[in-house]
C-alpha cells in the first residue's frame, strides 16, 4: 500500500490535475515533475524569439511599447511553461491571462498612431486587463475565453492590413505574409490535436500538436514584432532595413538621422512672452485648433476653448504630437509663434480665431 501511494505521488508530482484544459499529451510521461513535457518545453524557442527582439528594440533605441511588447512575449512562455508543467488551474492563469494582455498591447501599438484620445487608451485597456484578470481567476467560462481571445485577435487584422497595403518593401510585406502563414499553420495544429485526440493517441508517435502550436506561435509573434517596428520606423523617418540574423531571422535596422528631432512646442511659454489682450477683452473669444498626427496619414484632433484657457489647452493638445507648424490669421503674433514653433514642425496645425 505504502509503495503503492509513493508511486501514486511520483507519477503526479503536482498533485491532481486541475485545470479546465488538458490537453493530448500524456501526463508525466518523461518526468514525474513535468506534467507535459512537450508542451512545456515548447516553450523555450519563444523565449528565446522575444529575447533576440528585445536586444533587438533596446540597442537602437525602438520606443518602449515594442520592448514592453517583447517582454510580454517572454512572459507569457513563461507562464504556459508554468501551466503545462504543473496543469493546476491557479496556476492556469498564467498562462491565459498573459494571452488577453498581449493582445491589448498589439491593439495599443496597432491602433494609437491614429487614436483621437491618445490618453484615454492607455487607461482603457489597463482598465480592461486588470477587469478581465479578476473576473477569470474567479469564474471559469472555457468557451467564453476562445471566442473573447479570438475576437481581441479579429480585431488586429484590418490595421494589420493597412498597413501591409500601405508598405511598399518587399521584405517588410514578406514578413506580414509569414505571420499569416504561421498563424494559419498554428491554428491547424491547434485544432488537430483538439478533435482528433483520441486517433492521434493511439499513434507510435504522437505528433504533439499542440507543442506545434507555441513553437509557431513564438515565429508568429516575432514576425508581427518585426514587421509592427519596421512600419513604426518609417512613420518616424528612420530609413528602415530588414536584414537577417545568421541569413535567416528577419530584424529592422534603422538609420536615425543626426539632425536632432523635433520636439512638441512649448506653446504656454511663448503665448506668456507675446502681447495678448488683457483679460477684460478677452471675454468669450474661442480659437479652433487642428493638427496632423506624426504618421500624417489624417489623423484630426480638433481642440475649442475660450482665449484664457489657451496655454494650457493648447499644450496639452499640440504634446500629443511630435511634428507641428502653427499660422495664425492674427499678424502681429505669426511671428513670434512661427519662430518658436518652426523648430519642431512638419505637418499641419492651425490656430484661427472662430
Amino acid at each position: 500500500m505504502a509503495d503503492s501511494m509513493a508511486d501514486s505521488m511520483v507519477a503526479s508530482f503536482w498533485g491532481p490535475v486541475t485545470s479546465t484544459t488538458e490537453l493530448c499529451e500524456e501526463n508525466y510521461a518523461r518526468s514525474s515533475y513535468i506534467a507535459e513535457f512537450y508542451n512545456t518545453l515548447s516553450n523555450a524557442p519563444c523565449i528565446l524569439l522575444a529575447l533576440i527582439g528585445l536586444m533587438n528594440a533596446l540597442r537602437q533605441r525602438f520606443e518602449k511599447r515594442f520592448s514592453v511588447l517583447h517582454i510580454s512575449n517572454m512572459i507569457l512562455s513563461i507562464g504556459s511553461i508554468i501551466f503545462h508543467a504543473t496543469l493546476q488551474h491557479v496556476l492556469q492563469q498564467s498562462d491565459e491571462t498573459p494571452m488577453v494582455w498581449e493582445i491589448l498591447l498589439y491593439l495599443y501599438v496597432l491602433y494609437s498612431p491614429d487614436w483621437h484620445y491618445r490618453s484615454t487608451m492607455p487607461t482603457f485597456l489597463v482598465l480592461y486587463g486588470a477587469a478581465f484578470a479578476v473576473v477569470h481567476f474567479f469564474v471559469r467560462f472555457q468557451v467564453v475565453f476562445k471566442l473573447h481571445y479570438i475576437g481581441l485577435c479579429l480585431l488586429c487584422i484590418p490595421r494589420m492590413y493597412k498597413y501591409y497595403i500601405q508598405t511598399k518593401d518587399l521584405a517588410a510585406k514578406r514578413l506580414a505574409k509569414l505571420w499569416v502563414l504561421t498563424i494559419f499553420l498554428a491554428t491547424v495544429c491547434w485544432l488537430v490535436d483538439r478533435i482528433f485526440c483520441k486517433k492521434l493517441s493511439l499513434w507510435v508517435i504522437n505528433p504533439q500538436g499542440h507543442a506545434w502550436w507555441h513553437v509557431l506561435m513564438g515565429f508568429n509573434s516575432y514576425f508581427a514584432n518585426t514587421f509592427l517596428m519596421f512600419c513604426r520606423a518609417q512613420q518616424r523617418g528612420w530609413e528602415p532595413r530588414i536584414i537577417h540574423l545568421f541569413g535567416f531571422l528577419p530584424y529592422v535596422k534603422i538609420q536615425k538621422s543626426r539632425k536632432r528631432e523635433p520636439r512638441s512646442a512649448n506653446v504656454e511659454s511663448m503665448l506668456q512672452s507675446m502681447r495678448l489682450p488683457t483679460r477684460n477683452e478677452w471675454k468669450s473669444t474661442q480659437y479652433l485648433v487642428s493638427g496632423t498626427g506624426i504618421d500624417g496619414k489624417g489623423m484630426i484632433l480638433t481642440w475649442m476653448f475660450e482665449i484664457p484657457q489657451t496655454a494650457t489647452k493648447l499644450r496639452g493638445g499640440l504634446g500629443e504630437f511630435e511634428h507641428v507648424n502653427l499660422a495664425l490669421d492674427q499678424p502681429q503674433t505669426a511671428p513670434e509663434l512661427r519662430r518658436g514653433l518652426g523648430e519642431s514642425g512638419h505637418t499641419n496645425s492651425v490656430l484661427n480665431p472662430s
